[in-house]
C-alpha cells in the first residue's frame, strides 16, 4: 500500500486495481484475482546512464571514490570499516557501496573479523 500512498502524497494520478480489474482493462492479460497493482497512466522515463552520471558526480562530490576495471579480490569487515583488496589498491572505509553491474561477479570470499 505505500506505493499507493505515495503517489497520493505527491499528487500523482495512480489508481489501484484488482486482479479482476487489471484483467478486465488490459486485454491479454490473465492477473490472479487476489493481485492488486497501482496503475499511473501519465508516467515518465529515465536515460539511465544521465542517471548514473548524475550519482557518480554526486558520489564524488560527498566524499566518495570512484574505481573502474579493478576487480575486487577480497573483502574484509571490520566492527567499524571495511577494506576492500583489489587487483591495483586497497581501500579502506567506514562506508562502502560495491556496484560491479549485471553481468559481474564477485568470487573472493568475505570475511568478518
Amino acid at each position: 500500500m505505500h506505493s499507493y500512498a505515495s503517489g497520493e502524497a505527491y499528487n500523482l494520478n495512480v489508481e489501484q486495481l484488482t486482479g479482476v480489474k487489471m484483467t478486465e482493462r488490459f486485454k491479454g492479460w490473465q492477473v490472479p484475482d487476489d493481485y492488486i497493482a497501482f496503475y499511473e497512466p501519465d508516467p515518465g522515463f529515465l536515460f539511465s546512464e544521465n542517471c548514473i552520471q548524475a550519482y557518480k558526480e554526486l558520489a564524488v562530490h560527498h566524499g566518495a571514490e570512484l574505481s573502474f576495471n579493478n576487480p575486487i579480490k577480497d573483502v574484509q569487515a571490520y566492527e567499524d570499516s571495511v577494506k576492500v583488496i583489489t587487483e591495483k589498491e586497497i581501500f579502506t572505509s567506514d562506508k562502502l557501496i560495491i556496484s560491479a553491474g549485471s553481468w559481474k561477479c564477485f568470487t573472493g570470499r568475505t570475511k568478518r573479523e
